[in-house]
């Protein structure tokens, strides 16, 4: 139900379906294209077949002549992923599960750039009501990345919305916050698309100068946006049903967390890389976001080495947009340790 920090997976309820989604329009609309063409070269080669036996005229010691038959067209293998349908539950063999994380819309083609996006200067220790119009501001920069993201693939995005609260405090949302209602991390309701963003959130980097603290904010909240992207494309329940399977608490179980946590570290980078230069994390700030020695896992819910989650982040930051450069489902075991 929701996700936290910088580590744990997205946690939708089981299923709180939305609209029937474009993309399976778009997938319907495909297979009628194909499934008509096939239909209309067999027609006409029955037709053509039919019109030659009826034009021929045969002795009764004549031979007839044999019958053409077409091959049935042989069916493409089905893709690992697809947009589930309402209702529609994943497949439950583990192999297609753990062969859609890798070969989705979350790891094909590019995350658009944004030429606009303008943050306000806000020091570290900037009230709620300042911290909230630099969270706001942060958000609708990664709604339109996001938003071009799900246009090109078909799909409906509902644009993210930041609220900024005191320590122990947490917005009323779809979500119950539970255990980590008092927590200082970030967390996200990805039922109705709220990320709660406590005053004084634990962003992973200490001693942050305030010329660099918006850019960390955006990086931060830039995390989570990965979660409400699998949640739109109904890939999350395809993470959700795999770490079911394997067992929470298995060895593999656990590498698919890692997986997750990777992906979204490095997703995070990618989308801030994405926008305007003057609000990227500066050379110092970036430095220490790459750094493996800034990533305490004991401030982490996901266990992931710090040189694990430092590799990835530097490779969203010099992925150029493509989103296969964080496709940590494909690496190695080792790159994901």
């Amino acid at each position: 139900m929701s996700s936290s920090g910088w580590g744990p997976p997205p946690a939708p309820p089981r299923r709180p379906w939305a609209l029937i989604t474009v993309a399976a329009g778009c997938i319907l609309a495909l297979l009628l294209a194909v499934v008509g063409g096939v239909g209309v070269l067999v027609l006409r080669e029955t037709a053509a077949t039919t019109a030659g036996e009826t034009s021929t005229t045969t002795s009764a010691d004549a031979p007839s002549p044999s019958p053409t038959t077409t091959p049935p067209t042989p069916e493409p293998p089905a893709e690992p992923f697809h947009v589930l349908r309402r209702g529609e539950d994943p497949p439950e063999d583990l192999e297609t599960l753990w062969a859609a994380m890798a070969d989705n819309p979350m790891t094909q083609g590019d995350l658009p750039g944004s030429s606009t996006c303008e943050l306000p200067d806000t020091p570290v220790d900037a009230d709620l009501e300042q911290v909230q119009e630099l969270a706001t501001a942060a958000a609708s920069c990664l709604n339109r990345i996001y938003s071009s993201a799900a246009s090109d693939r078909g799909l409906r995005w509902a644009p993210a919305r930041v609220v900024v609260t005191k320590q122990g405090e947490r917005p009323d949302t779809e979500c119950d916050w539970g255990e980590d209602k008092d927590s200082d991390r970030t967390l996200v309701c990805i039922i109705d698309a709220t990320i709660s963003f406590p005053l004084g959130a634990d962003l992973g980097v200490d001693d942050v100068s305030d010329e660099d603290y918006p850019a960390l904010v955006l990086w931060s909240i830039a995390a989570h946006f990965p979660a409400l992207f699998m949640f739109t494309s109904t890939l999350a329940y395809y993470y959700l049903d795999l770490v079911d399977a394997e067992g929470e608490d298995s060895e593999k179980g656990q590498e698919a967390m890692r997986r997750y946590t990777s992906q979204t570290a490095c997703l995070a980078a990618l989308a801030v890389d994405r926008l305007p230069r003057e609000v990227r994390p500066s050379p110092d700030l970036r430095s220490a976001l790459e750094d493996p020695a800034t990533w305490d896992p004991d401030r982490s819910t996901t266990v992931l080495a710090p040189e694990s989650r430092a590799r990835w982040i530097s490779k969203g930051f010099g992925g150029e947009g493509k989103l296969s450069t964080c496709n940590s489902w494909s690496a190695p075991a080792e790159q994901v340790a």
